[in-house]
């Protein structure tokens, strides 16, 4: 995926992503010929590299679509992955009476379950929608409006909806150009005077890019920029919760990196970092669902390693407390 040159509301939508508590409702607007491909083809990478994930609902028939959401969001085991965001798409037919019937019906029916869906589906959900139906959406389901966190209205350049793109399950490694302009980015931030202002976006794609080209050194080289900037930014903002868990997913990307070049015992010790730190949210935060994926993901993340340096107790130890987890938020 190429370097997103989106609207910068997708970067505030990223922020609430990241760090949303609960169910947070958003509102997305786009006008016929928006591209929502490709704002959620930068969502899905974000939510990747945050070691979370965006589920896609997309209903095929209006007669369908009120029944097909909500199943979706309280039914289906898939939605319940923790961490994850749903994003419903209903974005067919917008001037078809049936669309438009359907719209009103699902959000409606949404708008009826609030009470239920903030006990059940505590995560993010992005109701994608046109833009000439903003009114119809607030009128259809006004306690969800009430409780909206965000209402977009972005303003991405027009691409055929047909030739939307996304991300595949696994992704290929990035093309030499991409991957090049996401470390010039990572540059441009590692160079920033003040890293508290830094974005680790970039570098974490730029880690994840080198790895899968097989460039190891060079993934080393950003992974140890990237908690070198991370520890000073936590360090300089100790009670953040958000400066912690930079610092840990940077930790993971070092890890990461160790472990391509062989080093096992250096991508234990961070690895072990980064678990400690997600230990320390979860102590101070709960169990919410972002900081239980994390936890979990940390945990499986050190088994491997502990595993490939020989160590199958520890492993074993590790894969257990994972399992207790992922059995308190099934």
């Amino acid at each position: 995926m190429a370097l997103p040159n989106l609207d910068p509301q997708w970067l505030e939508l990223r922020s609430h992503l990241e760090w949303s508590r609960g169910f947070a409702p958003v509102f997305v607007f786009f006008s016929p010929t928006g591209n929502p491909g490709s704002g959620r083809a930068y969502l899905e990478a974000a939510l990747k590299s945050q070691l979370s994930s965006l589920h896609k609902v997309t209903p095929e028939k209006p007669e369908d679509a009120s029944s097909l959401v909500l199943s979706a969001l309280l039914d289906d085991g898939r939605m319940r992955d923790l961490g994850a965001a749903v994003w419903v798409e209903l974005l067919r037919g917008e001037t078809d009476p049936a669309w438009q019937r359907a719209r009103s019906e699902t959000l409606a029916v949404l708008n009826e379950r609030r009470d239920l869906l903030e006990r059940e589906f505590k995560r993010p959900l992005i109701l994608v929608l046109p833009r000439a139906f903003a009114e119809t959406a607030a009128r259809s389901a006004p306690d969800l409006w009430s409780k909206r966190v965000l209402a977009l209205f972005p303003e991405d350049a027009a691409v055929p909806l047909t030739a939307e793109p996304s991300l595949p399950a696994t992704a290929p490694a990035a093309p030499r150009a991409e991957l090049e302009e996401w470390l010039k980015a990572w540059k441009t931030q590692r160079a920033l005077p003040d890293p508290r202002r830094a974005s680790l976006y970039e570098g974490m794609m730029a880690a994840d890019a080198l790895l899968e080209a097989y460039r190891w050194t060079e993934a080393h080289e950003v992974a140890v920029g990237l908690v070198e900037v991370a520890r000073v930014a936590s360090d300089a903002d100790a009670d953040a919760p958000n400066r912690l868990r930079d610092l840990s997913i940077s930790l993971n990307k070092l890890g990461d990196a160790e472990s391509a070049l062989g080093r096992l015992e250096a991508a234990r010790d961070a690895y072990r970092e980064s678990l400690e730190i997600f230990r320390r949210l979860h102590a101070s935060l709960g169990n919410l669902p972002q900081v239980l994926n994390d936890l979990r993901f940390m945990l499986k993340r050190l088994a491997d390693a502990e595993r490939n340096a020989g160590d199958v107790k520890a492993a074993a130890l590790l894969e257990r407390e994972a399992a207790e987890l992922e059995a308190r938020g099934s």
